[in-house]
């Protein structure tokens, strides 16, 4: 009886999931996450260079050292790809960047996720989430439940592609509900993805090194990315905030964004989003507009956003770009100022 009420209750769950937009959903017990700890510890091994910011993650593979009660995991899936894009914005901002929902509080799929978790409330369900960056390795429980498979350029993928929102969370109850998918896995000659990844961080099927990753390095995770020393500066080329190149690139991705919807503000921004503007704009517009838009470089980070455009603006020079680096090389921030110099060296010009 016990065993039937569970999975009643499991598959009660999966369809209030089903009725809020969510593609897929799947339930799992905690413990299955313990493979993400072999695979993390692998990546640091093969880049070890990249341990520091690994280690990070560790305990995604252990959520139950931080959360004693959690028993299972519910893990959802919902498809992004039909927001519409301003045609300049693909392949100079990442997409899931343009239409992130984790802070868009007026977004239909934010607006989602937190009926269900009161859906869960008004059953008596406790649970823990966190919207920024999950409390456990997303994209493997999504694979362990069933909604799809990660292929080779450690991007998640349902039957619509790789973008898609992964949003989990953990649970008191002992339940577990799974998908079947009919994906068929990458095909083991095809190196399209690693072929297209600027700045070669895909080393080799399923495995990619965050420090050599164009949309890490355009974070400024830290204390900020120095273009002037970083000798990955030009094989960015024209991204300026995150990178879609390797998703791009990939044959189960072709056709897969279908646009129509419009994401809340994005148009109202776009005209501000090109590296010329970013380039000459205030402060006070790139904190509150721009790192409140693209959070993970914080407020008082923002002149990362002027290094980011100054670098596409060098890798893509044209004469037109001579204000704009002027008005750079006269910018209140010392970081702004010593990037200007260096574009104007790089380009034959007095700095």
């Amino acid at each position: 009886m016990k065993t039937l009420q569970a999975q009643r209750a499991a598959q009660e769950i999966r369809d209030r999931a089903l009725s809020l937009n969510y593609d897929h959903c799947g339930i799992i017990p905690v413990d299955e996450l313990a493979v993400y700890g072999q695979y993390l510890r692998a990546r640091i091994e093969k880049f070890p260079a990249d341990r520091g910011f690994l280690e990070r993650f560790a305990g995604l593979a252990t959520p139950r050292q931080q959360f004693p009660w959690a028993r299972s995991i519910i893990v959802c899936a919902s498809f992004y790809g039909d927001y519409h894009l301003p045609a300049h914005l693909p392949g100079l901002i990442g997409r899931s960047f343009l239409v992130d929902r984790r802070r868009q509080t007026d977004c239909r799929d934010y607006l989602n996720g937190r009926a269900l978790e009161a859906y869960l409330e008004a059953c008596g369900i406790r649970f823990a989430a966190h919207i920024d960056y999950g409390v456990i390795a997303l994209r493997q429980a999504a694979q362990a439940a069933g909604l799809g498979l990660i292929r080779q350029n450690n991007f998640f993928y349902t039957e619509k592609g790789s973008w898609v929102w992964l949003e989990a969370w953990l649970i008191d109850q002992e339940l577990e509900l799974r998908e079947a998918n009919q994906l068929k896995p990458c095909p083991a000659k095809c190196d399209r993805c690693r072929a297209a990844c600027p700045t070669s961080s895909l080393a080799e099927p399923y495995q990619m090194s965050p420090g050599h990753c164009a949309a890490c390095l355009s974070f400024g995770f830290g204390e900020g990315t120095d273009w002037t020393s970083q000798p990955l500066a030009a094989s960015v080329g024209g991204w300026l905030f995150g990178c879609d190149a390797c998703q791009e690139a990939c044959p189960f991705n072709q056709g897969a964004w279908r646009g129509g919807h419009e994401f809340p503000g994005l148009a109202e921004l776009a005209d501000d989003l090109s590296p010329v503007k970013i380039v000459k704009a205030d402060y006070g517009f790139l904190r509150e507009k721009l790192s409140r838009k693209f959070w993970y470089v914080p407020p008082e980070h923002a002149w990362q956003f002027k290094l980011n455009a100054l670098n596409v603006l060098n890798n893509g020079w044209r004469e037109e770009y001579r204000p704009a680096l002027a008005r750079a090389l006269a910018d209140p921030e010392a970081l702004v100022r010593k990037m200007a110099r260096w574009v104007a060296a790089h380009q034959g010009l007095s700095g």
